[in-house]
């Protein structure tokens, strides 16, 4: 199997060509633009009968429709864009894309690397309708995140490197202590990943939460707080993908939240608190503390700021988007945005039915407090309507939804200026809210707290 992969950049090409090479049984032919690409399809002796072309579409020029006809209209060979939006607008002849072979694939940057993977399996899946391509090494395991073995210091289970595409070498053995300066070595040496047998992932991943539960005992400054609470959610995150809703990702999930909510009512700031929280590198995470932040500052300043309640807040800020395994996907709003379109319709009809779905993943759990679920069912309702599934207005979302509903729109909408929370910023969006019947109906308690918690005015206006 061969990859056409083109990038000017020989740093990044070479990078890029390293982790494809780790997963899949292919040969690379790395070239730094379109041209070169037509140029290697020119060659009449040894042209390469290639299975995948992968680029970033900031790098088109003008030779790219007749490389995109070529390949993928000519010969059905399937093309993986990397785009940052708006280079994917701009392309010439992108119009039909996903319907132009059912394996095409645009990925957003930044992007993790397991989801980079997942896309290319994607469009090689759909190509050639069997797993053969992948390295067959591979199989049987589970791969772990390197960095996820520092928070340990003896493994239940045996863990192994990679060291080509058929050995695998046991690194660390069950039940031995080891060192942290072990693990850092081959951090240094850009070892991304360890591997455990797949019928011990379970119990490895189990002792990551416990380990994680730990550790919410000990006395830490709001940045490590912050940090291990972004690790708790990539944690609980995984584990419902992976094992399901557990015993110890139930108490995990107690944990992060009791811990996020008690910094977030003993800080002087909460716009602060944001401010300077450093970001996990995924969305999903990021969003759900934010929301966090936001709820209980809200709740404060309303009839809602029992512990109790604040507690079915944050659980919802925390579960509302765990079902979804993609940050492109969750930052969608409404069934009418435009980047639906470059998801599969798998991914469009899981993410039509997300907010039922991590209802009922709540509700299933005896472990939670009741009435979770229907802030988590309509967390995409809109007051005028126009939100999703049920398409319920501003009398008929419930009170706690609208809360969520409000600091979800807050936070979307700084994202959108930078992801600052300064006066400036914070301002203008609730200008904004205030001019789209956020103040109106179940939704006005809500807003006087959002105006309180950050002490907002309109725009030529004293407050409400």
């Amino acid at each position: 199997m061969k990859f056409l992969y083109i990038e000017p950049d020989q740093d990044i090409r070479d990078i890029y060509t390293m982790k494809l090479e780790a997963d899949f049984s292919a040969e690379i032919f790395g070239v730094a633009s379109e041209t070169e690409a037509l140029d290697l399809l020119g060659m009449t002796l040894d042209r390469p009968d290639f299975s995948l072309v992968l680029m970033d579409a900031a790098i088109a020029s003008p030779a790219f429709p007749a490389l995109y006809a070529y390949f993928n209209k000519t010969h059905q060979i399937p093309f993986f864009i990397l785009h940052d939006g708006e280079s994917l607008r701009q392309l010439a002849g992108m119009d039909n894309f996903l319907n132009d072979h059912a394996g095409n694939r645009a990925l957003k940057k930044p992007t993790q690397p397991e989801v980079f993977r997942k896309t290319v399996l994607e469009c090689l899946n759909i190509k050639n309708n069997n797993l053969n391509w992948i390295k067959n090494a591979e199989r049987g395991y589970n791969k772990v995140k390197i960095q996820n073995f520092l928070k340990f210091n003896s493994l239940p289970c045996d863990a192994f490197i990679r060291l080509n595409d058929v050995k695998f070498v046991k690194l660390l053995h069950a039940d031995d202590m080891y060192a942290t300066e072990v693990i850092y070595k081959y951090i240094e040496k850009d070892v991304g990943h360890l591997y455990v047998h797949q019928e011990d992932y379970p119990v490895l991943a189990n002792t990551g939460l416990q380990t994680l539960i730990s550790l919410y005992d000990r006395k830490a400054e709001p940045q490590s707080v912050q940090q291990l609470n972004l690790e708790s959610l990539e944690s609980i995150h995984h584990a419902i993908h992976e094992i399901g809703l557990t015993k110890d990702a139930v108490e995990l999930t107690t944990k992060t939240i009791v811990s996020s909510v008690s910094l977030a009512r003993r800080v002087r700031s909460i716009a602060d608190l944001l401010n300077k929280m450093k970001s996990s590198g995924s969305y999903i995470y990021d969003h759900s503390m934010k929301m966090s932040y936001i709820c209980t500052a809200i709740a404060k300043h309303t009839e809602w700021g029992s512990d109790s309640t604040v507690f079915k807040l944050s659980l919802a800020c925390t579960m509302h988007d765990m079902t979804l395994d993609d940050d492109d996907l969750a930052r969608i709003e409404s069934l009418t945005d435009p980047r639906l379109e470059l998801f599969r319709p798998e991914q469009v009809e899981a993410f039509k039915n997300h907010p039922q779905e991590a209802a009922k993943l709540i509700k299933d759990s005896k472990e939670f407090p009741a009435d979770v679920d229907f802030i988590v069912a309509q967390h995409h309702e809109r007051p005028d309507g126009s939100g999703f599934p049920r398409g319920l207005m501003k009398l008929r979302i419930a009170p706690l939804s609208c809360v969520f509903i409000l600091a979800h729109e807050f936070v979307n909408r700084i994202e959108e200026m930078g992801n600052v929370y300064n006066q400036e910023n914070r301002d203008k969006v609730y200008q904004a809210l205030s001019q789209e019947m956020y103040t109106m109906g179940n939704f006005k308690k809500p807003f006087a707290g959002l105006r309180r918690a950050f002490n907002l005015t309109p725009k030529g206006a004293d407050g409400l």
